[in-house]
C-alpha cells in the first residue's frame, strides 16, 4: 500500500530553489494535503479527491493534476 509522507528537511535543499516558487507549499499546507489524501484513499471516490486537489491550489490546467488523477486511478483500479 502507498503510504503519503512529507520528505525528511534537508539543509543543504533548503538553501537552493528546486521548485518554481508557485509550486511551494509550506509544511501546514503540505501536511493538510497529505492528511486529506490519506483519507480519500480510504474512503473518497474520484470526484471527492479532484476536489481535494482543486481546494489545495492545484488546478485542472496544471500538468501534476493529470498525473496525480492518473496514478489516484491506477490505485483504485489495483494496477499498483
Amino acid at each position: 500500500m502507498l503510504i503519503f509522507a512529507r520528505p525528511k528537511f534537508n539543509r543543504t535543499m533548503a538553501s537552493k530553489n528546486l521548485m518554481t516558487a508557485k509550486f511551494k507549499h509550506t509544511y501546514a499546507e503540505q501536511n493538510a494535503l497529505l492528511r486529506d489524501l490519506r483519507e480519500l484513499l480510504k474512503h473518497g471516490d474520484e470526484r471527492e479527491f479532484m476536489q481535494v486537489l482543486r481546494k489545495h491550489g492545484i488546478k485542472d490546467e496544471d500538468s501534476r493534476f493529470a498525473e496525480i488523477l492518473k496514478l489516484f486511478r491506477d490505485l483504485r483500479g489495483g494496477k499498483t
